[in-house]
C-alpha cells in the first residue's frame, strides 16, 4: 500500500517514566496515533475519525502503563511463616503427606464398600 507517513514524522518516539511515579501507584495513559495524520503525533487527536468516514479502517492504540503488581497470598500462620506455598511431599512433611494419602484411600474404600459411590 501507500506509505502512511506523508507528513514526515519521526518513526521512533521515546517516553521516559520516573520510577517513583510508578511506585506510588500512578498509572500513565496514552492514546497513540496509528493513522499518521494527527497534528499532535505521536498522540492521537481523533483525525482518524475523518479517515474512517471515507473508508479507511484505522484507529488509535490505547496504552496504560501501571506499576508492577504487588505479590499477595494467604498467610494463615502469622509472622515468621514461609514466604511461599509448601509441598507436603518434600522435606520433613513426608509423614503428613503419607497419612493424608492413607486417610483419603481409606475414606474412598469405605465409601465404595458402603455403596455410596
Amino acid at each position: 500500500g501507500d506509505p502512511l507517513n506523508v507528513l514526515g514524522y519521526p518513526v521512533v518516539h521515546e517516553k521516559l517514566f520516573q520510577l517513583h511515579d510508578l511506585a506510588a501507584g500512578k498509572s500513565h495513559r496514552f492514546t497513540l496515533c496509528r493513522c499518521w495524520m494527527s497534528l499532535k503525533f505521536p498522540l492521537c487527536d481523533n483525525t482518524h475519525q475523518r479517515l474512517q468516514k471515507v473508508g479507511v479502517n484505522v484507529g488509535p492504540v490505547m496504552l496504560e502503563i501501571k506499576s508492577a503488581p504487588t505479590n499477595v497470598g494467604a498467610n494463615y500462620f502469622g509472622h515468621g511463616a514461609s514466604a511461599g506455598p509448601t509441598n507436603l511431599g518434600a522435606g520433613g512433611d513426608r509423614l503428613a503427606a503419607a497419612a493424608g494419602g492413607l486417610f483419603a484411600a481409606g475414606l474412598a474404600g469405605a465409601a465404595h464398600f458402603s455403596g455410596a459411590v
